[in-house]
């Protein structure tokens, strides 16, 4: 896939190596199905990010170096906001399950549990990360009521509005 082929305007020759360089790369690049999907198009508007500022900058009919670099890493931005997208909503899901089985755990416990307790009956399904961040926001989100226990900083957590021990 030549720059030629996908562009009239000709390119200089550090931009065409450039060019050869960066799509060697992206079609060697192992991307995640769902990223992959997403960005499979980033050549095609690097291409068209490069004749823009080219346009821009008066040199049509060539696409510098400098053109093409700046376009490449618009690209590889897009790229890499791409897996972010795709890693955050994919935490955000594991998330949202975690809280779940908390509710449920809680909802199911009439008595105070320790954090040790009640990842205890959640583990096994999330990583100690996972479960933090999920406690973490059912308290600061007002679902979960949190305590000091008995033990010095051991706290202890139970559905918010429940009456209990």
């Amino acid at each position: 896939h030549h720059l030629e082929k996908v562009t009239r305007p000709p390119p200089t020759p550090a931009a065409e190596e450039l060019w050869k360089a960066f799509y060697a790369v992206w079609r060697k690049n192992e991307l995640e199905s769902l990223v992959k999907a997403a960005t499979e198009r980033i050549p095609s508007y690097v291409l068209k990010l490069a004749l823009v500022y080219a346009a821009l900058e008066r040199t049509l009919p060539e696409i510098t170096d400098e053109q093409l670099k700046a376009a490449i890493a618009v690209g590889r931005y897009a790229t890499k906001c791409a897996e972010r997208l795709v890693t955050q909503n994919r935490q955000g899901s594991v998330q949202s399950r975690c809280e779940e089985a908390i509710r449920r755990v809680l909802k199911d416990t009439p008595r105070w549990l320790s954090r040790r307790q009640l990842w205890q009956r959640v583990s096994g399904r999330f990583d100690s990360w996972q479960f933090s961040k999920a406690i973490d926001g059912l308290v600061t989100a007002g679902e979960v009521q949190v305590k000091d226990g008995n033990r010095h900083g051991q706290n202890l957590y139970q559905l918010h509005g429940r009456k209990s021990g």
